[in-house]
């Protein structure tokens, strides 16, 4: 090829890399927008669900009062809960999909599905238990039951997510059983309110659930499971 016909070819194909850089500016503006939103989403999940932020070991520095606090368990938390996905549907729905890269479009569609599920199932359905339970979809259709309910996902938090290696975290362990009586309360609430819709779980599943909360109320306080679980590792922690 002559000089000539490379500088014509290389005119021609200007106008082409022009564009294409253009589009990855765009798409690299876009993604930005797109994290943003994101970490933001996130972050606001931490602040909503003190007890997620143990389970994932950020409940430190300006989250460490977190650890002293249980979730919002009632039936007003639960439609919180889904009103913020709603309008997070709408923040994402000002980013154009076509307009990022490959991978920020596969992170918008997934959260966008996944927010829709939330908006769509909780709206349509509105009882069952709350975002504790099925962080990702309102879809445990029973408040309680032998697999649902604040009073076998409180201790067992207490038990086995909430870390007790310092005295400060013995104290905001102690707390978080002192709000534990409150959460139960949120929990019957929201019970009765889908008792009066007739929600119930099955009489087998009721059955079940009476009997662990009888074995729960049983032992005296010191011998309590959670109670047994929070002195021992208090004790080996000196």
């Amino acid at each position: 090829m002559d000089r000539r016909q490379f500088l014509i070819g290389a005119a021609a194909a200007a106008p082409l890399v022009s564009r294409s850089a253009a589009r990855a500016a765009d798409a690299g503006a876009q993604d930005a927008e797109l994290k943003t939103l994101l970490d933001g989403f996130w972050s606001a999940d931490l602040d909503a669900s003190p007890q997620m932020a143990t389970e994932r070991g950020l409940d430190v520095g300006a989250r460490a009062g977190q650890r002293a606090k249980l979730d919002d368990l009632s039936r007003a938390g639960r439609e919180a809960w889904i009103a913020a996905r709603r309008e997070r549907l709408a923040a994402l729905a000002r980013i154009a999909p076509e307009r990022l890269s490959p991978a920020a479009r596969v992170d918008h569609e997934v959260t966008t599905y996944t927010y829709r599920r939330i908006v769509d199932g909780g709206s349509k359905y509105d009882f069952g238990e709350g975002p504790t339970g099925f962080r990702f979809a309102p879809y445990s259709p029973y408040v309680v039951s032998q697999l649902t309910g604040a009073y076998q996902s409180v201790p067992d938090f207490l038990s086995s997510r909430h870390p007790i290696q310092t005295a400060d975290d013995a104290e905001a362990c102690l707390t978080r059983l002192q709000a534990y009586a409150t959460t139960l309360d949120a929990n019957t609430a929201a019970l009765s309110i889908d008792a009066a819709k007739g929600v119930l779980a099955p009489d087998f599943a009721l059955d079940a659930a009476l009997a662990q909360l009888r074995r729960q109320r049983a032992p005296a306080a010191a011998d309590a499971s959670v109670t047994r679980s929070i002195a021992a590792r208090a004790a080996k922690a000196g």
